[in-house]
C-alpha cells in the first residue's frame, strides 16, 4: 500500500506496506539476504505482505461480517511471523511448514 503525504518539498508517495522488516526491524539485513537467496522465503515474504494488504483493506472498509475473517488472517500473519523468525535465526528445523515444504519438494 502507498500513501500520499505532504512533506517539506511538497506531496510525496510513501510505501506503507507491512513487511517482515516491520515485524523484525533488528533482522532487516538478514531478511534482505535471505530474500535474495531463498525462493521459499521470497514467497513467504510476498504472501505475508499480500495478507497484510488484505487485512488492511478489510479493516478500512469496516465490514461487520469481515471481523472473523480479519481475526483469522491475523492468526495466519502471526504463524507466518513465527515461520519467518525460525528461518531467519537458522532454526528452520522446528518449522512444521518447512517440513511440509521439504516433503512437497521431494514429491515434485
Amino acid at each position: 500500500m502507498a500513501a500520499t503525504v505532504h512533506g517539506p518539498e511538497g506531496y510525496v508517495t510513501v510505501n506503507t506496506r507491512k513487511t517482515l522488516k516491520h515485524a523484525f526491524p533488528a533482522l532487516a539485513r538478514r531478511i534482505d539476504e535471505l530474500r535474495a537467496e531463498d525462493q521459499d522465503f521470497q514467497e513467504l515474504c510476498s504472501d505475508y505482505e499480500d495478507l497484510w494488504d488484505h487485512v488492511e483493506h478489510l479493516s478500512s472498509n469496516q465490514q461487520a461480517d469481515a471481523t472473523p475473517t480479519v481475526a483469522e488472517y491475523r492468526r495466519l500473519i502471526e504463524d507466518m511471523e513465527q515461520e519467518a523468525l525460525l528461518l531467519l535465526t537458522g532454526d528452520a528445523s522446528k518449522s512444521a511448514d518447512s517440513d511440509l515444504r521439504k516433503e512437497i519438494a521431494k514429491d515434485e
